[in-house]
């Protein structure tokens, strides 16, 4: 994370919003090797500490997270059936699981694309089985936009908070501060380990 930042930071400050999103946008497409909620986390670690302005930045990082999501729906839309047939990727989606993925998705569309939301490595990739099952461009969008929206804004408000405790009890309590944020790392990544203990649909 501490990387992310410095790469960030290391332009001049005009362009910052613009490396952010990009950096997101890129991130969405599986283009760089990182984790999208690692980049939403310090986006918004970087506005807590005074480095951008939350207004700016949140609305900025949720139209390129949205965006890249879109375009790689959109391949799975156009070349799903291309890609199918590349033999790996037969092998990853064998015909019965496809028709099984296809049937739910249809059937319980905010269910899926939830579980792709917070699937962690794959999941700008599962957007192109995404589009490239039978779920119109409307119902995708419908779906997809309120979700991303309010999964990927509780990162980055929820990091801008905390980024900003962090700074106030370390300047002010020290070793209490130290420990109350530690407990408060603990609780989170225990949630996170729960919510990625659930047997994943694909």
């Amino acid at each position: 994370m501490d990387q992310i930042q410095e790469l960030i930071l290391s332009f001049p400050s005009q362009y910052i919003y613009l490396r952010i999103a990009g950096l997101i946008m890129i991130t969405s497409l599986g283009i760089f090797p990182s984790s999208i909620d690692i980049n939403l986390a310090v986006a918004g670690g970087l506005a807590g500490l005074g480095k951008a302005d939350i207004l700016i930045l949140l609305p900025s990082v949720i139209t390129a997270l949205l965006t890249g999501e879109l375009l790689m729906y959109s391949i799975g839309k156009k070349w799903g059936d291309k890609i199918y047939q590349f033999k790996f990727v037969k092998k990853v989606f064998p015909q019965k699981r496809v028709i099984k993925l296809e049937t739910f998705l249809n059937n319980n569309p905010a269910r899926f694309i939830f579980s792709v939301r917070i699937s962690p490595i794959l999941r700008p990739y599962l957007y192109v089985v995404i589009g490239a099952f039978n779920l119109s461009k409307k119902k995708f969008i419908q779906t997809h936009v309120p979700i991303t929206v309010a999964y990927g804004s509780a990162i980055v408000i929820g990091t801008f908070y905390f980024s900003r405790l962090l700074e106030l009890y370390l300047a002010n309590y020290k070793i209490y501060g130290m420990i109350t944020i530690i407990l408060i790392w603990a609780l989170i990544i225990r949630s996170i380990a729960k919510s990625y203990s659930i047997e994943p649909i694909y």
